[in-house]
């Protein structure tokens, strides 16, 4: 079947890639942080700038307004390299040139923080800079209610400066922080990679035994400054000329790309804990700097210069930095701190919901509670839902700790929040992120009025929304908007190397009124109703010519009343409109649909977002209620292959795990609820039979397929018709045996990939280990580059696999088939396993054994792989 692409009417659409934002939150494993990076190194190819001249970064980004800039700055870093063996070495002298430079104001300070480190991740930049005072970063009190009696960042005193002026070098102290990676501190100048930022993990030592230190936090910081000793770690080339078809990370050291990896993540840390615009930090590699600016839209680097030869380009850094205002280092004047009062009504207002127990139960109210973070005060610009004159006004929400952070230092970054209106005295739901606006797409906001204006059903209730605007210092609304693309811009007056993932990002607020995640069901029904009402929502937004394009867990949400809600519109797009297409697309990977995994330039369709509300009804169901699936069934979930381009870096596919899930229906998650599990199960089958259907296994069967997901495009809608999927859910939910109250706690919690290596292998061959990779469309304009080893290595796997299928095959024949599945069928034909019955390992496995069989037979490729390793793209097409 053709898929429909937006805008382009040939099939095909941007690139699917798949970024660290886009699976943290419901991977299975939490990486760790050495792998956190090396992902943002590779997703952040083709989003770095430059080379800028630093003069004109100075001059254009560091804007002094009220004093004279001084015509010579006393100023000498020969001592930074003077005697240096490791990396550590250069932190103090550095630190001590700049302050006898006198470059600073008396409102900042540097601090060596390589020994400091951030509670969760123990992520530490080498040199910070703080500010002693200020309006915008000042701890506000802690409120002692609010504070966890354990948590002991919460029970520190209130200012963290105080101990930030005390630090110096001091040994490192040992950890055992599930989160935390492990690196040794090198004892030769042989490593420049990521040196020494976390602290190193020894078997046998008790956590009771651990030595405690001082913290910081990412909200405290006002720059960061990395440093490496070698030149081979610069992330950036300094061939300026030759710049064709480059991009200017085209450096290919391992060195070079742990360099790029630590400067986004750091960039993604403060980015996630401040209310910025943008970011400014400098890089350190041996004798040269660089200048960085970070927004959502990329990162504009500058060319490198000899700090050393030029001290005077780094000293008016540090003087420019000190004395420009809040609005030209990045802050957004739009978010100053709460008040005292204000925090204490937010506060209030969060302990009396959290103690009503009329109220839905949700964990994120605690959000608004977390002691270790500042309330902010958030201005939101439109027309409210109740207003009379229909005029735009500015309301006011106090927030503190989003519900997740974002985990890429690009693209939207959306923080949701519990809120206080500080209008109506209630408890909101607000969402704060960046929307795209070259690509012809329309303000969530703008969605939302058209969607309502088409009565789609079970859409959340918006009472505010809008882009966020910036008061300019002449008293004019400026919408805030990312500021790379400009810049990169205003300097095409020489040769630029190639960014093509640079676009710009408009900050955009709404507020909703409180909806709960689908973890707040009471029981099952809820969740199957949920998906029931989702899937409405979805087809009804087709009739008015809307795809959603990024269904997730996330936003398939409950309003109090238990009735589904499908949030998060900002992803949506009008089916036919004309569009450019993008450098890439993101979405939420592990509930994309099979299709769009299998081919990344498939266009989105209606089907796509259907089949995303099964892949949340499976996953939810999995977490949060009893049955015999493991971690490794996640698995199906995660799974991926990288293939990659010579120029632009990565690109995702994937799906082959999922697709393998719904066509082997011997291998279903047995749920202990009996409706719970009719509820799935028919579902899966229902979506199977689909996909049969484009792998050409029943062609024929095209167009009734068709109508498992929606109604027949050539013929209206008949009113009070249901889809065959939606039948079925309709029929589930009227069934008398459902659990009253069958919700568990997440009983697949993320926990850190080493522990998920020792899961057992079989269970995972049974559940995802054979993925049947057919092939796929064709990849245009992506110029693919083989690695000769991967592709001999899954030859050699695939012929072993061969021999012993093979092998199984004459042992089948000559036993005469023992064994046969007796159990019955759904109306679509497929089995359906028997409810309750956890199977041992042998039984998965020679499931999986003979679906490998099966498909040898179908003469269908069958490259084995754990569902979490990167192969490359090629290999699909030389196992075939």
């Amino acid at each position: 079947m053709a898929s429909t692409p937006v805008g382009t009417g040939t099939g095909t659409s941007s690139p699917m890639k798949r970024t660290v934002n886009g699976i943290s939150q419901y991977e299975a494993s939490k990486k760790k942080a050495v792998d956190l990076r090396e992902d943002l190194a590779d997703e952040m190819i083709g989003y770095w700038g430059g080379a800028m001249d630093p003069r004109e970064f100075l001059k254009t980004q560091l804007v002094v307004v009220d004093e004279e800039i001084p015509k010579k700055f006393n100023a000498d870093f020969k001592k930074v390299l003077q005697d240096v063996k490791l990396e550590d070495d250069m932190y103090q002298p550095l630190i001590e040139a700049i302050e006898k430079a006198n470059v600073l104001t008396e409102d900042f300070v540097l601090r060596n923080t390589s020994s400091q480190s951030e509670a969760t991740t123990k992520q530490r930049p080498d040199i910070s800079m703080f500010r002693t005072t200020s309006t915008l970063e000042d701890d506000p009190p802690i409120s002692q209610a609010s504070a966890s009696p354990d948590d002991d960042a919460a029970s520190q005193a209130s200012s963290e400066l105080t101990a930030l002026s005390d630090m110096s070098p001091r040994p490192e102290p040992l950890t055992l922080d599930a989160d935390v990676d492990s690196s040794s501190r090198s004892t030769t100048p042989s490593s420049d990679s990521i040196h020494s930022e976390y602290s190193e993990e020894k078997p046998g030592v008790a956590e009771r035994d651990l030595p405690s230190s001082s913290e910081w936090k990412w909200h405290k910081l006002e720059l960061w400054v990395e440093l490496k000793l070698h030149e081979t770690a610069d992330g950036f080339t300094k061939d300026y000329k030759n710049t064709q078809n480059k991009c200017f990370d085209h450096v290919k050291s391992q060195l070079a790309k742990e360099t790029r990896g630590q400067l986004a993540s750091y960039a993604t840390k403060q980015l996630a804990h401040q209310h910025r615009r943008f970011i400014i930090s400098l890089l350190i590699v041996g004798k040269y700097a660089r200048f960085i600016l970070f927004d959502r839209g990329g990162a504009l680097v500058t060319e490198h210069f000899n700090y050393i030869k030029k001290p005077e380009l780094l000293a008016e850094f540090f003087w420019r930095y000190s004395r420009t205002s809040d609005h030209h280092r990045g802050y957004d004047l739009t978010a100053p701190l709460a008040t005292p009062a204000e925090q204490a009504a937010l506060e209030a207002a969060a302990t009396n919901f959290k103690n009503d127990a009329t109220k839905r139960k949700f964990a994120d109210i605690e959000t608004a509670l977390d002691a270790r973070f500042p309330c902010y005060k958030l201005a939101v610009k439109g027309i409210p839902s109740d207003s009379k004159t229909n005029l735009p006004e500015t309301r006011h929400y106090i927030v503190r700790t989003p519900f997740r952070h974002p985990e890429s230092p690009c693209g939207r970054a959306t923080r949701p929040y519990v809120a206080l209106d500080l209008a109506s005295d209630q408890l909101v739901f607000l969402k704060d992120y960046w929307r795209p606006v070259d690509e012809g797409r329309p303000s969530e906001a703008e969605v939302y009025a058209e969607l309502n204006a088409a009565n789609v059903p079970h859409l959340p209730n918006v009472l505010l929304a809008g882009d966020v605007v910036d008061p300019d210092v002449d008293g004019v609304d400026v919408l805030q908007s990312t500021a790379t693309h400009v810049l990169l811009e205003a300097v095409q007056t020489k040769k630029l190397f190639k960014s093509p993932g640079i676009k710009q990002y408009r900050h955009h607020r709404i507020v909703q009124t409180l909806l709960y995640p689908l973890k707040s069901a009471k029981n099952s029904r809820e969740l199957v109703k949920a998906i029931y009402n989702a899937t409405e929502c979805i087809l009804a937004a087709k009739e008015a010519d809307w795809l959603h394009r990024d269904v997730s867990a996330a936003n398939v949400m409950l309003d109090e009343d238990g009735e589904g809600v499908l949030n998060d519109w900002d992803h949506a797009t009008k089916s036919h409109a004309a569009q450019t297409l993008a450098y890439s697309r993101t979405g939420t990977w592990q509930f994309m649909s099979i299709e769009l995994g299998r081919n990344p330039y498939k266009a989105h369709d209606v089907f796509d977002d259907i089949e995303s509300c099964l892949w949340v009804f499976l996953n939810s169901a999995i977490h949060f209620f009893d049955s015999d699936a493991s971690y490794s069934t996640l698995d199906m979930f995660d799974h991926s292959e990288e293939g990659r381009h010579a120029i632009y870096g990565s690109f995702t596919k994937g799906g082959n795990a999922k697709r393998n899930y719904v066509i082997d229906d011997q291998d279903y998650v047995k749920f202990s609820s009996t409706a719970l599990h009719e509820a799935v199960s028919e579902a899966v089958a229902l979506v199977a039979y689909y996909h049969f259907t484009l792998t050409g296994h029943f062609r024929e069967h095209l167009s009734s397929a068709q109508q498992l997901l929606k109604w027949d495009p050539s013929q209206p809608p008949v009113h009070g018709t249901r889809t065959p999927l939606l039948q079925h859910l309709a029929e589930v939910l009227d069934r008398d045996d459902w659990p009253a109250s069958d919700t568990v706690s997440d009983r697949f919690p993320r926990i850190r990939e080493t522990v998920l290596t020792k899961d057992s292998d079989r269970d995972k061959a049974a559940r995802v280990g054979s993925s049947i990779i057919s092939q796929s469309l064709p990849l245009q304009s992506l110029e693919e580059v083989p690695d000769k080893r991967d592709c001999v290595a899954a030859a050699n796997r695939l012929r072993v696999r061969k021999r012993s299928a093979q092998e199984e095959a004459g042992n089948e024949e000559s036993t005469g088939g023992v064994g046969k599945d007796k159990r019955r069928r759904t109306a679509t034909g497929r089995r359906r396993p028997e409810v309750g019955s956890h199977g041992d390992d042998q039984e998965r496995s020679h499931a999986a054994e003979s679906r490998e069989t099966q498909a040898i037979r179908n003469q269908a490729p069958l490259p084995r792989r754990s569902t979490r390793s990167r192969g490359n793209a090629n290999q699909n097409q030389e196992s075939t």
